[in-house]
């Protein structure tokens, strides 16, 4: 998490606040989709999960999903490290040990 810390560490998180923002901001393309579409599935298929995938989106977000789209797309290197050093603290830190029940 250190690196996080530095918003100069986080030159991605643009490119990949867009990609979100867009991909929640409407459907893909049909035929960009189809383009990507493996040998052996069926264009059926293909258009039924994508079919269940935005419809589950559409559900879980509702009239929230353009909001959350474009609350992605401010999303900047600055805001990412703030976020690391506000909550990703060392003080905040936290460990889960699993232990298995014995055998009765």
């Amino acid at each position: 998490m250190t690196p996080l810390k530095q918003p100069e560490n986080n030159t991605q998180v643009p490119i990949i606040a867009e990609s979100l923002s867009k991909e929640l901001s409407a459907p893909p393309d049909m035929e960009t989709l189809m383009q990507y579409k493996p040998e052996n599935v069926p264009e059926s298929l293909m258009l039924l999960q994508f079919a269940v995938s935005w419809g589950t989106m559409e559900y879980q977000y509702g009239h929230n999903l353009s909001k959350l789209a474009s609350a992605f797309a401010d999303v900047s290197a600055a805001d990412v490290a703030s976020v690391v050093n506000r909550y990703l603290t060392e003080d905040r830190r936290m460990t889960l040990v699993l232990t298995p029940r014995a055998s009765e």
